[in-house]
Formats: structure tokens, sequence, C-alpha cells
């Protein structure tokens, strides 16, 4: 760890304790049609999306897969990462009468967020994610 803190230190002007120290965190996202089992091989308009993320882990791969087994826990299927930070992510998904919305962004105001969600008059839930400190 020692030596690629020293190469990241050389390149990017941080410390050797501010390299080991670095966290990360991870979005994900799930989305699935809702099929009824009275209706086979018919799928409801409606669908489901989820959106999860995770802060403070020691590697980007600890990251994804810590969120993506958040994900799973809500019992949807199909999570994916959408993106992997070192400062600040957030993500939300939202809807209006005919669509379904999502945006993440990279920073530490989760009203922006929210706002640029809500553009369009879509209704949409609390952004989830923060800060790896």
């Amino acid at each position: 760890m020692r030596s690629i803190a020293a190469l990241l230190m050389l390149i990017g002007g941080m410390s050797v304790a501010q390299a080991e120290a670095e966290k990360w965190g991870a979005l994900v996202v799930a989305e699935e049609r809702i099929c009824p089992p009275s209706l086979p091989g018919k799928c409801a308009l409606k669908e489901r999306i989820t959106a999860r993320a995770v802060t403070g882990k020691a590697t980007a791969e600890e990251a994804q897969e810590a969120a993506l087994l958040m994900c799973a826990s809500t019992g949807i299927t199909g999570c994916r990462v959408v993106d992997t930070f070192t400062t600040c992510g957030f993500i939300t998904t939202g809807k209006n009468l005919s669509e379904r919305k999502l945006k993440f962004r990279f920073g530490s105001d989760p009203h922006m967020i929210l706002a640029e969600c809500e553009d369009g008059g879509f209704t949409c839930h609390p952004p989830m994610g923060g800060c790896n400190d």
C-alpha cells in the first residue's frame, strides 16, 4: 500500500496518509417490470425502481459489493452499479404521469439533486448517499 500511496502522492499532490485514508462509496439502481402471475406473458405498465448508496468503504470494489448487496436485499432483481466515488455522491429516483427518472450527482449538496429530479413535474424520493469523511 505504501508504494501505491507514494505514487498517488507524486501524481495527485496528496500525502501518503491522505492516500491511505481514501474511502469509497457506490451508487446502485435496479429496475424491474411488474408481471402479475394472473396475467402470464403480460407485464403491467408499472415498474419498480430502487436506488441505494453506500459510503466509507476501503476500496471501490468493496463499495460496489456492499451497495449491490443492499440493493438485492430490497427484493428487486437486476441491481447494477451506476458509479463509484471518493468524495460525495447522491442518487434519487422520481416519476411523473408517464415516465420514471433516475438522477445521480457528485457533490455534498443533496438538495441540488432533488431539485434536478423534480424538474419537469416529477415526484422524487429523498436522495440517498453521503460523503466519505
